[in-house]
């Protein structure tokens, strides 16, 4: 139980800072903060794995504290 995510390239985003998370398709995800800043991008050309990172995203944001880490080996 963390308020912190570890991305798939190795980084670490607080949950308390994402404010936006959406998938812009055939590209990536996109995380903002509450100015709408970028806070990280993932790039993901896949549609269904895009979707599973940014819904993956959500659940830890909406979560919080009590978020697990998310399991990203599906990644390539």
């Amino acid at each position: 139980m963390t308020n912190i995510i570890l991305l798939p390239n190795g980084d670490a985003v607080s949950t308390e800072v994402i404010r936006g998370v959406a998938y812009y398709e055939g590209k990536g995800v996109m995380c903002r903060d509450s100015q709408t800043r970028p806070l990280f991008y993932i790039a993901e050309s896949d549609i269904e794995i895009g979707k599973r990172i940014r819904d993956l995203l959500i659940k830890a944001v909406k979560e919080g504290r009590s978020a697990e880490q998310p399991d990203w080996s599906f990644i390539k």
